[in-house]
């Protein structure tokens, strides 16, 4: 009997050790996301006690941001008034930060590019909203669906119905996966554009602390452009996106500060869109002036008949800042100074978006204002920050952002209204009315660094000079002219090209900024690449500075020096010995 059970025991061994071998596979980034997609959705079902959203986009989206912990809140409304109810937020109910895409400033594809650095980026989290307008009725509807990744270029995300996309037929709860191209050609073809929101992914970018930023800053060395900022605890490298030489340029968007007190800016190059470290950059522009502020649908009537009301309204949005602090002030306009004011509401903020409905809810009343012509100026507090020396810096400066005028008239008569577009530079009034004779009494000044202001125009290049004496008919623009300012020294970007100048003249040939070599031709063009200058070799960084340190060419190995020349003969690098071709400047083996 027990040499029957040890047979039978060997024969079963036998028969295990020829079935297939199951395996842990590795899952990769793609099936988790689409397996994360299922499993949330259906959670958002079972949650809602339904076996379909049928169409119910708003109850979908919000049901699965509450499982992805974005929102835990789940504030219900329908599906076209998702983009605008995030935008309005700064950070969500669950922490995540909602960066905001206008349809005014983006297309659907434009939007998903940048967001994902055109496809080489991994994003996650991605709101979209739409919205459109029944032409036979004038009904407005909406949509809304929820990107929970972008890889490679594919877009992952799923739909409240079934959907036809990319030929395909995909069924509720599947996930949906297809290029940002397609992605946008689907839904541009039977809807409209509202805005995105990208909530982003808590990595350890997201577990720093954040800091409004909105500068350009030059690489002082070689440094290393990051997907992520390194965590010190993990091993692993974040994704190298691209190398930064030193003298280039980088579009600075925010200031991170880790957990262990360490500086990094996020920032914009060469289409990509990443981190690096502070402390190798240093700041080239760090006013508040300097600060981008943006308005909607701030308006404010050429003229207004007495005894009617006006309540202010519009918003404002401050890029890589914050405002501090809003002034809104109404009074007299005469021709030599500001005095008497009628109107003025203040009020302490901390926010990126104003709206100025919201600021004070007192009526600005004209039923008993005198006939004549009045001014409207909206002055802010705007902060920013930036890093210098290890520390944070914060900018804040007061700036005059909305300058207009308007006339109380007793009869609802029509007057020209004149616009005034700086062309690049700061106008101290944005909008006035004539008199009745059709002229200006005066004129607004206009600031732009680095430029000495011309007048106004009725073209942006040529045309004729606007006086006192001209008379307007119509509703007119007038454009500002400018010229280079003849003492001024620094860098200016002319023409989408950045051109340092000293003594209101670019540059010609050596100069030093910095404690970096730089190069500019006749023209005031800085190079990119090899340039051959007086008989000698030079490598240079886009923005003109001469590159440092070994390089590797067709030929071999070489050595730039200090000032950008190749080196030859024998010299010390790092305490070592090197010898050099006198003629090519190759070490020689």
């Amino acid at each position: 009997m027990k040499r029957r059970w040890i047979a039978m025991a060997l024969l079963l061994a036998l028969i295990c050790s020829m079935l297939p071998v199951q395996t842990n596979a590795v899952e990769s980034k793609e099936e988790r996301i689409k397996n994360k997609i299922t499993t949330v959705y259906g959670k958002a079902l079972r949650r809602m006690g339904a076996s379909s959203f049928s169409g119910y986009c708003g109850r979908a989206v919000n049901n699965q941001l509450y499982y992805l912990g974005i929102d835990t809140k789940v504030i219900g409304c329908d599906g076209k008034d998702e983009f605008d109810k995030y935008k309005k937020m700064e950070t969500t109910s669950g922490g995540y930060p909602c960066r905001a895409y206008p349809a005014s400033k983006y297309t659907l594809e434009s939007a998903l590019n940048e967001i994902s650095a055109n496809g080489t980026r991994d994003v996650y989290n991605i709101l979209v909203g739409f919205e459109s307008t029944r032409s036979e009725t004038g009904q407005k509807f909406g949509h809304t669906v929820l990107i929970y990744a972008i890889f490679d270029g594919i877009v992952y995300f799923a739909e409240s119905n079934a959907a036809y996309v990319d030929g395909k037929y995909w069924p509720e709860r599947k996930a949906i996966y297809c290029s940002i191209e397609t992605f946008s050609d689907y839904y541009d073809s039977w809807t409209t554009l509202d805005g995105l929101i990208w909530f982003g992914d808590k990595g350890y970018s997201e577990k720093c602390e954040g800091f409004n930023a909105n500068l350009d800053a030059m690489a002082m060395t070689d440094i290393s452009l990051l997907a992520e900022i390194p965590n010190p605890e993990l091993c692993e490298q974040p994704k190298l996106l691209d190398t930064v030489q030193a003298g280039e340029i980088l579009k600075v968007t925010g200031i991170l500060k880790t957990p262990e007190g360490v500086y990094w800016y996020e920032v914009t190059h060469d289409d990509f869109y990443g981190y690096v470290e502070a402390s190798a950059c240093k700041t080239m522009q760090v006013t508040a002036d300097q600060i981008p502020v943006d308005w909607e649908n701030v308006h404010m009537p050429a003229y207004l008949k007495q005894e009617n009301h006006f309540v202010l309204g519009g918003e404002l949005h401050a890029q890589g800042s914050r405002f501090r602090k809003v002034e809104v002030t109404v009074h007299q306009s005469t021709a030599t100074d500001k005095a008497a004011p009628i109107y003025t509401a203040e009020t302490e903020v901390s926010s990126k978006t104003l709206r100025l409905s919201e600021l004070t809810h007192d009526v600005i009343l004209w039923r008993n204002l005198p006939e004549g012509k009045y001014r409207l100026t909206i002055r802010v507090a705007v902060e920013s920050y930036t890093v210098e020396n290890g520390n944070l810096c914060p900018q804040l400066q007061e700036r005059e952002l909305w300058c207009s005028e308007f006339r109380v008239v007793r009869n609802n008569v029509w007057l020209p209204e004149i616009s005034f577009d700086a062309c690049g530079g700061d106008a101290f009034l944005e909008r006035t009315v004539t008199d009745r004779g059709g002229n200006l009494t005066e004129l607004p000044e206009a600031y732009r660094t680095g430029y000495t202001f011309l007048g106004w125009y009725t073209q942006p290049e040529g045309g004729e000079p606007i006086t006192s004496e001209t008379t307007f008919t119509l509703n007119t623009i007038l454009y500002a002219h400018w010229e280079i300012d003849p003492g001024y020294a620094g860098w200016l970007q002319v023409d989408g090209d950045w051109t340092y100048y000293r003594n209101g003249e670019p540059v010609y040939g050596w100069f030093r900024y910095n404690g970096l070599h730089f190069w500019q031709d006749n023209l005031g063009h800085v190079p990119d690449g090899w340039r051959m200058i007086q008989g000698q070799w030079y490598h240079f960084s886009g923005s003109g500075a001469a590159d440092t340190g070994w390089v590797e060419t067709e030929r071999g190995i070489s050595y730039l020096l200090y000032d950008g020349r190749l080196a030859t003969g024998q010299i010390t690098i790092e305490g070592k010995q090197w010898l050099f071709d006198e003629r090519e400047a190759l070490v020689l083996h």
